[in-house]
């Protein structure tokens, strides 16, 4: 069995990456027979399943797909509660090695937010170069993207749906753009479904050493996705804000939980070249 069908066959049976590492190498019969017990199926059911991962493989053939264990899998998912077991990807993969930084917040962004990145965010990319990873999202996402485009950097946008589905729908705009990698742990003909945020979340929580958040609520899917990066010990990266503003409340929250107050492009320089390098350090040991 092909290590893209084992990862599709997982994906659909809801199995992790180590119950992948574990099948990995088996024959088929043995994986057949692991994954009908741990999921308790009837041979009928299997079937129908194994029929159906057999035309998803196939209508895989136009899409790049990663699993752990593959070259260019991020290795840092390695590090991930639930990493994920299937990775779907139109792009350069080459972008998944360079330094990168996660940019989130609030799909109603305010205007002074929106200005900060303009002039500060717009300056750190033209000076590192870095790769932008988003959710793609209308808002802070959406701009970290477009500023990318813009400066001529690469870009990594985490979708929550499949390929054939794209959520948002600016997000087609983007698909065929040189300097844009999108990634979706969904089948291409996957439609979006609520709970996929969440776990698009995890996803932009965790490949970054730095999550930059520029504007949230304490209340929003923004914290969340800062706080699978405080669980996974990646920095937080947030602006300062005004007291009693409800939509960027979760700046002071996270600044008060120990977050990294950012204040100008200089800012950021400074801490992600500083994080950048202690990681690299720590990896190379």
């Amino acid at each position: 069995m092909s290590l893209i069908t084992l990862s599709v066959l997982c994906r659909m049976h809801n199995l992790s990456a180590q119950d992948f590492i574990y099948l990995r190498g088996s024959t088929q019969f043995a994986i057949d027979l692991y994954i009908k017990e741990k999921k308790n199926l009837t041979v009928e059911a299997y079937l129908q399943m194994w029929r159906l991962c057999q035309q998803t493989v196939e209508d895989l053939k136009s899409f790049q797909v990663l699993y752990p264990g593959h070259a260019d899998y991020p290795k840092i998912f390695f590090h991930v509660v639930d990493p994920p077991v299937f990775l779907c990807a139109n792009g350069n993969l080459n972008w998944l090695n360079e330094e990168l930084i996660t940019v989130v917040g609030s799909r109603r962004a305010m205007p002074d937010f929106l200005q900060w990145m303009n002039e500060h965010y717009l300056h750190y990319l033209l000076k590192t170069h870095a790769v932008t990873v988003s959710g793609g999202a209308f808002g802070i996402d959406y701009k970290a993207t477009s500023l990318a485009l813009f400066a001529g950097t690469p870009s990594i946008v985490i979708l929550p749906s499949g390929f054939c589905s794209l959520y948002p729908r600016h997000v087609n705009s983007w698909k065929d753009k040189s300097n844009i990698l999108l990634l979706s742990e969904y089948f291409p003909d996957q439609e979006l479904r609520p709970y996929h945020f969440i776990h698009r979340n995890r996803l932009l929580g965790t490949m970054s050493t730095n999550v930059l958040v520029v504007q949230c609520a304490v209340k929003s899917g923004t914290m969340t996705t800062a706080q699978y990066a405080v669980d996974h010990g990646r920095q937080v990266l947030t602006l300062p804000d005004f007291p009693g503003r409800t939509e960027s409340s979760g700046n002071l929250r996270l600044l008060r939980d120990g977050a990294t107050l950012v204040s100008n492009s200089d800012d950021l320089i400074g801490i992600t070249s500083s994080i950048s390098s202690r990681h690299s350090s720590v990896n190379s040991m």
